[in-house]
């Protein structure tokens, strides 16, 4: 069986590219962010979701220092000897240089967390609140799609939903390398899966009861989505589908 892992952003995708690129003849194949998920040659289609508030929090740290590095001129000027990073790489892809100077100004008047950015995207009267949603609007000229669908946020923004088609497979992300084990067991594959772009908690990311509030409610299909699939054992999700 041919199984099309969906890449969704922030959910453990680099790791699950790098084991699929592994080997030739892998049952398991790797389709990025833009797939076209309604195609029906993208069949058996695996996702993994994550916790929406997680995965927020990953976005906008891995957001921040991806623009920060790019405003600092850091990506235009990589050390030839060191490994090239794909936390730097990936968000100026598809947020340009007038975004990063747009966030250059925002970082400096000490928007700087989570908390921080969610309080201005939640309350529309912060100095900080269309600047910020125009950074995290999809409005580049080269825009970000899923298939001919285009997104309402850029990548990391965009709700895990958007990637959902009626897949055959379901992992979840606070699991994942037990998970995709037990299912490349069962495909026959002997491969160890890379646990790549790791966000590990930072001190100071408290957020605040009213902007959990505020998550749950911008990102309130993702959350049932999540929550539904939680309560479903892994035998269900995937064991029974093989």
């Amino acid at each position: 069986m041919l199984v099309n892992f969906i890449h969704i952003p922030k959910n453990g995708g680099i790791s699950l590219k790098e084991m699929c690129d592994k080997t030739n003849n892998n049952p398991l194949r790797y389709n990025p962010h833009n797939a076209d998920i309604y195609d029906p040659r993208i069949s058996n289609q695996l996702i993994v979701l994550r916790d929406p508030l997680d995965r927020l929090i990953s976005a906008i740290r891995y957001t921040i220092k991806s623009l920060y590095l790019m405003v600092e001129g850091k990506k235009h000027t990589p050390d030839p000897h060191q490994k090239k990073d794909p936390r730097v790489h990936l968000v100026p892809t598809f947020v340009g240089k007038n975004k990063g100077r747009l966030f250059k100004s925002i970082f400096d008047i000490g928007v700087q967390t989570p908390n921080d950015w969610i309080t201005a995207l939640k309350e529309t009267t912060h100095n900080c609140h269309e600047p910020l949603n125009h950074i995290l609007s999809n409005n580049e000229t080269s825009p970000c799609k899923i298939g001919p669908q285009e997104c309402e946020y850029i990548y990391p923004f965009e709700p895990q939903y958007s990637w959902y088609h009626e897949p055959k497979f379901v992992i979840l992300m606070h699991n994942l390398q037990e998970e995709v084990g037990i299912l490349l067991k069962s495909l026959g594959v002997n491969v160890d899966m890379p646990h790549k772009n790791k966000t590990l908690p930072q001190d100071g990311e408290k957020i605040s009861d009213k902007n959990r509030d505020w998550v749950k409610e911008k990102y309130a299909k993702d959350f049932e989505l999540y929550y539904n699939y939680n309560e479903t054992s892994y035998k269900e999700r995937v064991l029974s589908k093989l």
